[in-house]
């Protein structure tokens, strides 16, 4: 009987990986995110939007200082935390919000006032052109690959799984659409 083995020990097999690659690991976490409300208004004609993303924080363990989330070119107006103003810093890839006091072990909110000027992924707005002048206006999302930080601030990585809200305001002659109940004409 043979045997197939998907390891290189102690079977002579070369390992998988190519010359030169690297190993990745998940980012060090600060703790579970519970659960990311995103309150958006959206500017369709100039592709752009303001918004507050809040997200529900359980601390991996008290005594964190800082955390940092992934935020690729957004405007951040504001960080609260628990309705307290925090000091932060960003430099266009990462927000680090300097926490005033350190964390407990029980869940911590988050609110972050941002916006964004045409999105380079995550978000997309799409309408008629020169090319296309039938095309219909329209505006999707997707967060998969890592896209998430490109439209709100978040730990953006595939293992931080969380429930999500999300409630956007659009100009009156489109329509939202998005999984959940709609709250509104």
């Amino acid at each position: 009987m043979s045997r197939t083995y998907f390891d290189t020990e102690d079977n002579n097999r070369k390992p998988f990986e190519l010359p030169g690659a690297k190993p990745h690991y998940n980012p060090d976490r600060p703790g579970q995110v519970n659960h990311i409300f995103l309150d958006l208004a959206l500017d369709i004609p100039n592709k752009s939007f303001q918004g507050t993303c809040t997200i529900i924080l359980t601390p991996v363990r008290a005594g964190i200082k800082q955390l940092t989330l992934d935020a690729v070119d957004l405007q951040i107006d504001s960080v609260l935390v628990n309705n307290v103003s925090q000091p932060f810093d960003y430099d266009r890839q990462q927000l680090t919000i300097r926490l005033l006091n350190p964390t407990e072990e029980k869940p911590i909110e988050i609110a972050i006032a941002y916006s964004v000027k045409n999105p380079q992924r995550g978000l997309y707005f799409i309408s008629p052109d020169e090319h296309y002048p039938n095309k219909p206006t329209q505006v999707w999302t997707q967060g998969e690959d890592e896209d998430s930080r490109f439209w709100f601030p978040c730990f953006d990585y595939p293992g931080q799984l969380a429930t999500s809200e999300i409630r956007v305001r659009v100009p009156k002659q489109y329509i939202a659409i998005s999984n959940g109940e709609a709250i509104g004409d």
